[in-house]
């Protein structure tokens, strides 16, 4: 029973790191792609209209992803048109682990 236990804390700690990473993919491949075209539009545009063609070409930027990643810690996935952002709240209850916090 105690082995059991063990297999089933050990499952679910890599699940945690699969709630990420999927999403995370997910948006990566979007920017990669939007990059991809916005380039071309920029290399393909009226002289003096790159930017707007560039701009253009995005279309539309994913919304911002919330979830929970454990009780008390949240992590937001945010889309840019250059850019992904991970931001993420951790939770620190040990006084040492606060203070280094608050230095960093």
């Amino acid at each position: 029973d105690e082995n059991v236990r063990k297999l089933c804390a050990t499952h679910l700690a890599s699940l945690r790191n699969y709630i990420l990473v999927g999403p995370l993919r997910e948006r990566l491949l979007w920017l990669r792609g939007t990059v991809e075209k916005a380039d071309e539009a920029h290399k393909n545009a009226v002289p003096g209209n790159g930017q707007n063609a560039a701009r253009e070409a995005v279309g539309v930027i994913p919304q911002t992803l919330p979830f929970q990643v454990r009780h008390l810690e949240q992590c937001w996935l945010v889309c840019k048109a250059d850019r992904v952002l991970v931001i993420m709240t951790i939770n620190l209850e040990d006084e040492v682990d606060v203070a280094l916090g608050r230095a960093f």
